[in-house]
């Protein structure tokens, strides 16, 4: 009888052990849906780049140069270039990016690039009245 009476209960060591096994597994549940939940997040701000890029990308904006402007809680920066092997099809690429204004220096959030005519030169004054006499 005292031999089954002893083997009832669990020991220290086990009752030790038992809980460092359990506060290893609610701990790395805790990581996870802490990861999960600061995902969440940054794929909504990312959603919210997305439709405010599409947003401006799909306003006609042929007439916009280069420069930066802030949308609510972001930075869109529009930059333009003109390659050498665009100069024969009178293109420029004009870049859209958008950052967040919370955080300085960050990774653009989204970015697109369209191809957009390139801008005649201005005529110059004797161009316009039949050149030079």
């Amino acid at each position: 009888m005292d031999k089954a009476r002893r083997r009832a209960g669990l020991t220290l060591i086990e009752v030790v052990a038992a809980m460092a096994l359990m506060a290893g597994v609610l701990t790395a549940a805790l990581v996870a849906r802490g990861r999960l939940t600061e995902q969440g997040q940054r794929a909504e701000i990312r959603q919210q780049a997305v439709e405010l890029l599409t947003e401006i990308v799909a306003d006609g904006n042929e007439a916009i140069g280069s420069g930066s402007f802030r949308r609510g809680n972001f930075f869109v920066v529009i930059d333009e270039r003109s390659p050498g092997s665009l100069d024969t099809l009178g293109l420029d690429v004009r870049t859209f990016s958008v950052y967040p204004a919370d955080a300085p220096g960050a990774m653009a959030l989204a970015s697109v690039e369209r191809f957009v005519p390139r801008p005649e030169p201005f005529a110059s004054v004797d161009d316009r009245i039949g050149g030079a006499r």
